[in-house]
């Protein structure tokens, strides 16, 4: 092959995977509009624009990339559930926002939980969850650019998929508040 073919060829690649990330592209953006549409309308009353606007930009591209509308308005409320605890004047400021809600058809239940980032913080919480009871399926990790974390597990009562019993959420839920709420000696 002679090099005007191989360069011919080259040129031919690199126009079809820029079009393709131009494709995806324009995809994506199309997905953030809907989502930040959803939001904007479903949770005008609980969530301020500007709440809004500081998430959509201040989140990593890779958190979009996983999110559906159910999640986003979930995740929402998740963090600004935090910001309220935040201005609680008898919460300390490392108070976590926790929720879960169960997923059955995937045999897991999902715990949010929003707080501040630091050193340490997802050994933490993979702790307390074990000794909760709880097993960690998957974790999504996910820190916003005003230091504001945002962590998914999937969780399950014995590793395979056994939901967790009510009772054992609200235990790892206290655990997990005591824990991040503890001053490092």
């Amino acid at each position: 092959m002679n090099k005007k073919t191989s360069s011919s060829k080259e040129k031919t690649v690199d126009s079809q995977v820029e079009r393709q990330a131009a494709l995806a592209s324009r995809a994506w953006k199309a997905h953030r509009a809907r989502l930040y549409e959803t939001a904007s309308q479903q949770l005008s009353k609980l969530v301020s624009p500007e709440e809004l606007d500081v998430h959509f930009a201040t989140m990593p591209a890779r958190y979009w990339q996983q999110t559906d509308g159910v999640a986003l308005l979930w995740h929402l409320e998740t963090i600004h559930q935090f910001f309220a605890l935040l201005d609680e004047p008898d919460q300390p400021g490392t108070t976590p926002a926790v929720q879960w809600r169960p997923v059955p058809e995937r045999g897991v239940t999902e715990l949010a939980l929003c707080t501040w980032d630091r050193p340490g913080l997802l050994a933490k919480v993979a702790g307390v969850l074990a000794a909760s009871g709880l097993h960690i399926a998957q974790a999504d990790i996910y820190t916003r650019a005003d230091n504001v974390v945002l962590d998914i597990f999937h969780v399950t009562a014995d590793g395979r998929r056994r939901l967790p019993t009510a009772t054992q959420l609200a235990t790892a839920v206290r655990k997990l508040t005591e824990a991040l709420n503890a001053r490092e000696g």
